[in-house]
């Protein structure tokens, strides 16, 4: 594609290597530059930057959409309409809240929360942001865990699932036209603190009681070895009335229930979440490897992914949608 002086000089003013100046001007490297409405200028980002960027994923995720809500239809869901729809807001306590909300028989009651917050890793002093539970109206109630420890606490221990640093650097910019839904996408960065590697968490059902603040927890149902990746897309096409986006962050999460041997090139699955700094989240997938779950050695555990479930949030629709509360949260 070709694009006029002008375009080009537009987009290099906002974009050159050396000084970085987050988002709201108070953190400064030697990294790259960028302004936080770099998603907006034309030609994209990666047509003209170098070939990383420096990523605050807090203005990825925390996009309020008021008054609206992204539905994988131009209908939303109702008891006949087997459509789905997504939105998120800040809670009371500023924590991130992502619902969402399902069609079919059993609407308006099936729903799904997920609840994020940020925590300070007291050993490193980097910021995560992370996902400690997940309240589904169908499949139960879930948290997620250190090792040996309850859900929800304090610990030094940063690693439920899809935590990721707040601010992430050296986030490589890739062609979103070669993403495949049947492996990790090459060129993608190790997120740090994974260093390529698996980090355990635990997972446990919780016991809603809505007649009081509180729900208990379960001893762990089991432990999951996850590890993280991440890039930037420079467009996605998703269709519906969103239609191309630019500069989409999206990271990658590999995982598995059993320590895999040495040598392994992938796990048992695989999911990708894909965040545009206009509309928050808009596309994640799910991905298995039923030989890996099934004999989970060297040779099955290979990185590709046969089996894969999609979901596209592409239609901006009225109305927003607030999960309902539950434990207290």
């Amino acid at each position: 594609e070709m694009y006029s002086l002008g375009q080009i000089a537009m987009s290099l003013r906002l974009c050159f290597v050396g000084l970085l100046l987050l988002g709201n001007g108070s953190s400064f490297g030697f990294n790259t530059f960028y302004f936080d409405n770099w998603w907006q200028q034309d030609p994209p980002v990666a047509a003209v930057c170098p070939q990383t960027v420096t990523v605050n994923f807090t203005v990825y995720q925390r996009v309020p959409l008021p008054g609206k809500r992204k539905c994988t239809d131009h209908r939303p869901p109702s008891k006949t309409q087997d459509s789905t729809c997504t939105d998120a807001y800040a809670d009371s306590h500023n924590n991130w809240v992502q619902g969402i909300q399902f069609g079919g028989a059993d609407w308006p009651n099936k729903h799904q929360r997920n609840w994020f917050i940020r925590i300070t890793d007291p050993n490193t002093s980097v910021e995560y942001t992370q996902n400690p539970l997940n309240l589904d109206a169908v499949a139960g109630f879930r948290c997620f865990s250190s090792p040996g420890l309850a859900c929800l606490g304090t610990t030094p221990s940063v690693f439920p699932p899809l935590s990721i640093p707040t601010i992430l650097h050296k986030v490589p910019i890739l062609n979103g036209s070669t993403i495949s839904i049947h492996h990790r996408t090459v060129g993608s960065l190790a997120v740090p603190g994974y260093n390529g590697g698996y980090q355990p968490f635990q997972v446990r059902s919780m016991t809603a009681n809505k007649n009081n603040s509180s729900c208990s927890q379960s001893q762990p149902l089991g432990t999951i070895w996850q590890r993280m990746w991440a890039f930037v897309a420079d467009e996605v096409h998703l269709g519906g009335n969103l239609g191309v986006l630019r500069d989409v962050f999206v990271y990658e999460a590999e995982s598995t229930s059993v320590v895999l041997p040495e040598g392994c090139l992938g796990a048992m699955r695989l999911e990708r979440y894909y965040w545009s700094k206009k509309y928050g989240r808009v596309r994640q997938e799910g991905m298995e490897s039923p030989a890996c779950r099934a004999a989970p050695c060297t040779l099955q555990c290979n990185g590709m992914y046969p089996n894969a479930d999609v979901t596209v949030w592409n239609y901006l629709l009225d109305g927003d949608f607030h999960a309902p509360e539950e434990c207290g949260l």
